[in-house]
């Protein structure tokens, strides 16, 4: 009878709320806190230390509790970020159609090292205040408040606009935060988010550099990294006990941590090592159950797994025992928010203490969107948390999960249509497997799928941690599904899995996972036919059974046609001046598996256009095509599934590319935009750490420059990075003199930044080179002046290449293309202007006319060689440019301008 209802109780537990449970949790952690209050209180007077401060870089670091007589610390660890994790499309004139904007959402908390400014402007603009603080905290803060408005921030500031930004938030000092927890979940909270980690490796906020391991365990690295401990534990047992309930936190900003001298002279290491792996913060960051999220830089426009850029402080992973964290990541870099200051104060912050709120906050529209359609029932915290990973754009070198990115950038539009699409066929699962049974289903893949993929997540019952040891294997996992897929010739597929043995190695996914409680599997461009999912367990189930998630995408199964595409959402309807490599697309339609386009500039958007794509079926919502300079392109888009294509979508969608400049001289000053927007027309490609954007640090002229730097400080970082212009139009015979100012960041480090030519927008075009800035220094702005000869007429672009293995920055300003002038090989054009040769020195004989004129004297890379004033005659010994080779001469006085070009001998 005792062992009857002990599983009961734990079924009870894993299906549905156990507010009892929880409500004893939450006694139980409160007076677990009193004694750990004791405990720092009496620690801190018999040493004469702070229980809690503040460090210069704006860090709440406070002692929570003593440990084997060490005390231990918690510290703290935007439009952009809404766009990075693809929040946006959510909103009001999204693509998704949705016009999610959090109102009426009152299930989202935070815990943080303070206090909320609660009379922001920002949480005051519908009338009534949407931040409550829950506890009798004192002591506002800049931290609690910035985590706030990347919740929920109306947008008075549309820059600072939250994730969630009609939603309502509960808020607690993170003081007694685990019987807290508790004891909202137990009342109904469903999503919290906690940027904050807990003390390891080393940490430097009193001004000195401390280490906080345990040199008898480990004397070179702190064994707390990744280990699963009694707060995880705790976080876990929580969890388990409130199903509904995700717990969303920062991941910590340790890796790469430590004074100049770590691992010399007996030091330990920097935090996670010369790799960077094994540096996650310990606590609640490791548990199972809740949502691990990483910093990443701002992603604007996905296109491929290197558009996601790490962040140069986000800690990695692994869990000791081999699992996947961090789970996700997000923005955490240049998050702009509000602030403590005052009721209009804003600013903008680094670290996974920003990335997790954008995470949190965009899963509360995802939570709000599911409600919507399931009368009010909440997903489960394993569904929301098995949908995020299922729909996370991959990131990384090496596909599937790894312990830098977890499984990679959140995609709230991906995910939302997955719960669209839960109403037209099954996709998303909440089930129960029992001891001893297993889970099949079969599904159906039709042909042309780029990918099927299926994902389970479970909340596990909380582990038991070893005891303090270096990196110990044992699995934390205490329920173990298992997930296969078979296909019709009986071949079986794995779900990925990592080791941590070999922290950089790719994930495999030839057998079993026994360690994480998230599994997927994907298989890319599968044969069309029918597949079996099996769901099975190896060992005992704790309680005899064991809720999960399932989430499938890549099937077809639906039961009724597909809707119409609402809206055009890049570029928009009727738009003028679009640049010709705009990525086209749509709102996602209700129901549709792909889309036949119908795309071409016939038809005049009366007739269906087909002279480009006739009926081309993509998989995705949108597609990309080089297209011509000011043209009329139109589209017409018929969404599909397995039961047919959608009727009556006749709307024909247009819009006109930009029409090349043809009028000079064309002059870009970088003004008229509001930091870090880019000039229109113009666009940047970025395959680093670092992306182009306009800056008020510094100008050659005027207020803005573009720059091209570490926004994080001056911190070495590979560069490769474009800035493309406009299409020009140029005429074969004419040379373009090009002008620009540009500088580096640290003026005795060497920068390059050179100057190249295509025939198209796309960087892997722009092959030809104008000017070779290479390896640059000095301080201050310094002109180029380069000569472009076209080697036909047509439309060019020009881009500029900031390149290098390890760049503090570079800025540019001021760029100007003048007219073409008349380049001529034969010299009897020119009587007036002789040019004579020997052994790499110059002669040149202009007449009378042109003393006093300006002379340059420019090489076939564009660069100035020679710079100076004409008298008759002008001598000039190119020699230290190594001379041999083809030059322009160029004379310029008032008006008139000649330039030929002479080929030089050397010695």
């Amino acid at each position: 009878m005792v062992l009857g209802l002990i599983i009961s109780f734990g079924i009870r537990a894993q299906q549905k709320t156990n507010i009892e449970k929880l409500n004893q949790l939450s006694e139980q952690f409160s007076e677990d806190w009193k004694l750990k209050e004791a405990r720092v209180i009496e620690f801190a007077q018999a040493n004469n230390l702070d229980v809690r401060f503040k460090t210069e870089d704006g860090r709440i670091i406070q002692m929570i509790d003593v440990e084997d007589g060490n005390p231990v610390y918690v510290s703290t660890s935007n439009l952009g970020a809404a766009i990075t994790t693809r929040a946006y499309e959510l909103w009001e004139g999204g693509s998704t159609g949705l016009n999610l904007t959090g109102e009426g959402y009152n299930k989202l908390g935070e815990w943080d090292g303070g206090k909320v400014r609660v009379t922001h402007q920002e949480f005051n603009n519908t009338g009534s205040a949407r931040v409550t603080q829950m506890d009798n905290t004192t002591g506002i803060v800049d931290h609690a408040t910035h985590v706030a408005g990347t919740l929920i921030a109306g947008g008075v500031v549309s820059d600072a606009k939250g994730m969630s930004y009609k939603a309502t938030l509960k808020a607690w000092d993170w003081n007694n935060d685990l019987s807290e927890m508790a004891s909202a979940a137990a009342a109904g909270m469903e999503i919290s988010n906690h940027s904050y980690s807990f003390g390891g490796g080393w940490d430097n906020g009193t001004g000195t550099w401390v280490w906080g391991g345990n040199s008898s365990i480990s004397p070179t690295e702190d064994y707390k990294f990744g280990f699963y401990d009694n707060l995880s534990r705790q976080a876990d047992i929580v969890a388990f006990n409130a199903p509904n309930y995700l717990i969303t936190v920062s991941a910590g900003n340790q890796r790469g941590e430590g004074p100049s001298n770590a691992g010399q002279n007996g030091n330990p290491e920097i935090d996670g090592g010369e790799d960077g792996f094994d540096c996650l913060s310990r606590g609640y960051s490791v548990s199972k159950n809740v949502l691990t999220v990483g910093a990443v830089r701002e992603t604007l426009d996905y296109n491929e797994p290197g558009d996601v850029l790490m962040s140069s402080f986000s800690s990695w992973g692994p869990a000791d025992d081999g699992r996947v964290k961090p789970d996700i990541v997000a923005k955490g870099v240049d998050v702009y928010s509000s602030v403590s200051n005052s009721n209009t104060a804003y600013d903008s912050y680094n670290g996974t203490s920003m990335s997790s709120p954008n995470a949190a906050g965009t899963m509360a529209l995802l939570q709000q969107h599911y409600q919507n359609l399931n009368g009010g029932i909440p997903m489960k915290a394993a569904t929301l948390k098995g949908l995020v990973i299922h729909t996370a754009d991959e990131a990384g070198p090496d596909p599937g999960p790894d312990y830098m990115f977890g499984w990679g950038l959140v995609n709230a539009e991906r995910a939302a249509n997955i719960i669209t699409n839960d109403q037209g066929q099954n996709v998303i699962d909440e089930l129960v497997l029992s001891a001893g049974n297993s889970y099949n289903r079969d599904i159906y893949v039709p042909d042309g799928v780029n990918e099927l993929r299926i994902t389970i997540c479970w909340t596990d019952p909380a582990g038991i941690p070893v005891t303090p040891q270096l990196n110990p294997l044992d699995a934390m996992l205490v329920n173990d599904l298992d997930l296969k897929v078979i296909d019709g010739n009986l071949n079986s597929y794995y779900p990925y899995k990592l080791n941590p043995l070999d922290p950089a190695a790719a994930a495999t996914n030839n057998e079993k996972n026994a360690v994480d409680n998230v599994e997927l599997i994907s298989i890319i461009n599968p044969d069309e036919g029918t597949y079996t999912i099996v769901v099975e367990h190896d060992g005992a189930l704790q309680n005899n059974e064991q809720a999960f998630s399932i989430i499938i995408s890549g099937i077809d199964e639906y039961t009724v046609l597909p809707e119409c595409s609402s809206v055009l959402t890049s570029p928009d309807d009727g738009a003028s001046e679009v640049i010709i490599n705009q990525w086209i697309s749509w709102a996602s339609a209700t129901f549709a598996s792909s889309y036949d386009i119908y795309f071409g500039t016939d038809g005049e958007g009366l007739v269906t256009p087909t002279n480009i794509y006739n009926g081309e079926n993509v998989s995705t919502n949108g597609f990309s095509y080089l297209m011509d300079i000011n043209t009329t392109y139109y589209l017409n888009v018929i969404p599909r599934n397995n039961t047919g294509t959608a009727t009556a979508c006749d709307v024909i969608w247009s819009f006109t590319t930009l029409d090349a400049i043809s009028e000079f001289p064309y002059v870009e000053g970088i003004e008229g935009i509001i930091a870090p927007e880019i000039p229109d027309l113009w666009n940047t490609q970025n395959y680093s750490e670092l992306e182009w954007l306009s800056t008020s640090i510094t100008s050659n002229s005027g207020n803005n420059a573009m720059g091209c730097y570490n926004s994080s400080g001056l911190i070495e970082t590979e560069m490769d990075n474009w800035f493309v212009s406009p299409p020009f139009v140029v005429e074969l015979g004419l040379a373009y003199p090009v002008s620009y100012y540009h500088r580096n960041f640290q003026p005795t480090h060497e920068e390059s930044l050179s100057l190249y030519w295509g025939n198209s927008p796309e960087s892997s075009d722009l092959t030809n080179t104008i000017y070779e800035g290479l390896n640059f220094t000095g301080s201050g702005w310094n002109m180029v002046e380069v000569l472009f000869v076209p080697e036909e007429s047509g439309v060019v672009f020009l881009g500029w290449h900031a390149s290098s293995p390890t760049g503090f920055g570079v800025f540019l300003d001021d760029i100007t293309v003048d007219a073409g002038i008349p380049v001529n090989i034969d010299e009897s054009s020119f009587e007036n202007l002789k040019l004579f040769a020997n052994k790499g020195t110059l002669n040149i004989q202009a007449g009378e006319k042109w003393t006093g004129a300006e002379l340059l004297v420019i090489n076939l890379m564009g660069q100035v060689v020679f710079k100076g004033e004409y008298v008759q005659p002008t001598t000039i010994d190119l020699n230290q440019q190594n001379g041999a080779g083809l030059y322009f001469v160029t004379l310029r006085k008032d008006a008139d301008f000649v330039t030929k070009k002479i080929i030089l001998t050397g010695e």
